[in-house]
């Protein structure tokens, strides 16, 4: 049986960003919905992937034209028009590489994110005196953590699911919380960053004093040594299943603390100095033109581009950037577009035709 593959998810992508603008006609509402939305859900992004003393160094506002060299696409989840108002829910996905550049440009220290998402395994022990389970639909701390949304999260995740085929081939394994069982069980799955055992023991459930109180411990199924152990102790009346949800987010909070430990990039903390550049351009019609300009806003280190002179077949730009000459030319050709010549006045040619859409 072919083994299952993990849902796509991405740490650079902001789900739920909800706007509500007016306009002069329900195109131009929706039009600064989508403008909104955008630059609402980079600015969660970027926070997301810096850390809370560096938030600072983030711009109050970014251009159009670098969002729309961040954005890779954004899809509507929900929408309501009026004849003047729009207010929709968005979902924006950006691109990895240009947001880790921008802030490189920025010169501000980054996470990189995981590329993969981290699989995770319940295990549920009803009380300290009962055998733990994993895949049976009674498991309350795996109904916790499949009804929580984490596309929102640095380290997206995928949970097991109850109906899994492990669950008819090691449910004594499993019982017994057996590390080889574990890897046997992570194994079988594709595309994920590891694996990781969440164990949720009952300590107290609530009665008489009405306190439901629970312990958690976390695994790799490579080495049973528990890595966190965790009480989260309930409220006055607080049921258990609520409790088990606010484990959820203290597990998701104590895995993204030991990625960003882990995987911060540090950037020097001066900003890089403006760059000026005058480049010469030859195209063969206007559509050209509006293709190498969106090629240009494309490039986060290009700060802005202003034409200065025009002819039916020659462009002369203005390129002000930030960084190292080397750096531009290398983005600039991975947008098709190749920078050579010496001297106060470069040339600047198209290598392969850029993408229309």
């Amino acid at each position: 049986m072919a083994a299952p593959v993990a849902e796509e998810q991405s740490s650079c992508i902001i789900s739920d960003v909800f706007v509500d603008v007016t306009g002069s006609s329900p195109a131009e509402a929706q039009q600064r919905a989508f403008a909104k939305a955008e630059a609402k859900a980079a600015r969660q992004l970027l926070e997301r992937l810096t850390i809370p003393a560096d938030h600072a160094l983030l711009p109050t506002q970014i251009s159009s034209r670098i969002i729309h060299g961040l954005v890779r696409d954004i899809a509507i989840e929900a929408e309501k028009t009026t004849p003047m108002r729009y207010a929709a829910r968005f979902s924006v996905h950006f691109r990895p590489e240009a947001v880790q550049t921008y802030l490189r440009v920025l010169g501000v220290s980054y996470i990189e994110p995981p590329t993969r998402p981290v699989l995770i395994i319940p295990l549920f022990q009803e009380s300290t005196s009962v055998i733990p389970y994993v895949l049976s639909r009674d498991n309350l701390w795996w109904q916790s953590w499949k009804k929580q949304t984490h596309i929102n999260r640095l380290i997206p995740t995928i949970i097991v699911p109850s109906s899994h085929t492990m669950e008819q081939t090691i449910p004594e394994q499993a019982i017994m919380v057996d590390a080889v069982a574990w890897k046997a069980m992570a194994r079988h799955w594709h595309t994920i960053e590891h694996a990781v055992v969440l164990q949720a023991i009952v300590i107290h459930a609530g009665k008489n004093q009405r306190l439901n109180i629970v312990g958690i411990r976390s695994f790799h199924p490579e080495d049973m040594t528990p890595l966190l152990i965790e009480r989260i102790i309930g409220t006055t009346d607080e049921s258990l299943e609520n409790v088990l949800d606010r484990a959820v987010w203290t597990v998701l909070n104590h895995l993204e603390t030991d990625w960003r430990q882990q995987h911060t990039i540090w950037v020097a903390a001066r900003r890089e100095q403006e760059q000026v550049l005058t480049v010469v351009l030859t195209v063969a019609s206007q559509a050209d033109w509006f293709l190498v300009r969106r090629g240009l806003g494309g490039i986060p280190m290009i700060i802005r581009a202003e034409l200065q002179a025009l002819t039916r077949v020659q462009l002369q730009l203005t390129l002000w950037y930030v960084g190292e000459e080397v750096r531009l030319a290398a983005a600039l050709a991975q947008h098709g577009l190749k920078l050579g010549g010496r001297g106060s006045v470069r040339r600047l040619w198209r290598t392969v035709a850029l993408p229309v859409d």
